[in-house]
């Protein structure tokens, strides 16, 4: 185990443990923490446990702007502090992690069901979806996402109510996700025209946004344009909506930016469904009632 934090110069992300988080100060009593970061993660794996799921903790990131150091003068006053970077005396105020469901029914090897969890400076976020294990790209349908941030925030009790309806219809959720994912890949698109009409529509949205917060713009200028560059590397591989889909999630999940990561990804599912009509296609293959919220 970690006893210090200590970000290189150049690195934004850090991979730490559960037990290390443990290890940090508290990050509670705010307004929107009203539950320590360690404690939502370790609960929401007790809970699964105990439905019967098979659930076990993926890797776990913070990032270099979201930590806060004990002071040099607490370091002096205090008997349990070695440095400013003791693990003990940090302060971890943005963390994300995902939590893996394991077990035939929702891991067929190239996928498998996750439920994300951010806790941010912005509050709480959690989201289930479906992971794409060769690039650990996360899909989120549905709008299946909530948090006591931001539109449509709600309290932490809610939150994890409706989490838990979630995970009581995770077969059903599995299905739809699998579904709009196969239907993903049957689309196929001209890379070119496809690429430059969205990115060019994400940008209006970002500017739309900007007039009218209610526009939903499931990415920044900034993110935009790394999906850009991405495709003008790749434009040859791209020949269906997955593939591109895959591309622009590529960019929403593994952002430095980890408090977006999950509002982007969530986005960016509704996005491309409505883009290729999905909604329509997989209301017979696979309904999910009482999961989606609006």
């Amino acid at each position: 185990m970690k006893k210090e934090i200590i970000f290189d110069d150049k690195q934004k992300v850090m991979n730490i443990t559960l037990e290390e988080l443990q290890a940090t100060a508290d990050y509670v009593g705010e307004k929107k923490h009203e539950i320590s970061h360690h404690k939502i993660f370790s609960d929401m794996m007790m809970d699964l446990q105990s439905r019967g799921f098979k659930a076990k903790l993926d890797q776990l990131f913070i990032s270099k702007n979201g930590i806060i150091n004990p002071t040099e003068l607490q370091v002096q006053r205090s008997k349990d502090l070695q440095s400013v970077n003791d693990i003990n005396g940090i302060i971890i105020r943005n963390v994300i992690g995902r939590i893996n469901i394991e077990g035939k029914e929702f891991d067929d090897g190239d996928t498998n069901q996750q439920i994300a969890i951010s806790y941010n400076k912005s509050g709480v976020a959690m989201a289930m979806g479906a992971n794409v294990q060769i690039c650990s790209n996360l899909s989120i349908f549905g709008g299946q996402m909530v948090a006591n941030y931001g539109q449509g925030q709600m309290p932490m009790m809610r939150m994890l109510e409706i989490m838990g309806s979630w995970i009581q219809n995770m077969k059903m959720v599995r299905m739809r996700d699998l579904a709009i994912h196969k239907a993903l890949k049957a689309h196929e698109i001209d890379p070119t025209t496809e690429v430059d009409q969205v990115i060019g529509n994400l940008h209006r949205l970002v500017e739309m946004n900007i007039r009218n917060s209610k526009v939903v713009a499931p990415l920044s200028h900034s993110r935009i344009h790394d999906i850009q560059r991405g495709m003008l590397e790749h434009s040859g591989e791209m020949a269906t909506a997955y593939d591109f889909f895959m591309a622009a999630t590529n960019v929403s999940t593994h952002q430095d930016i980890i408090e977006n990561r999950l509002p982007n990804t969530s986005a960016l599912g509704l996005y491309f469904q409505k883009r290729y009509g999905i909604d329509d296609i997989i209301e017979d293959v696979a309904p999910v009632e009482e999961v989606t919220v609006t």
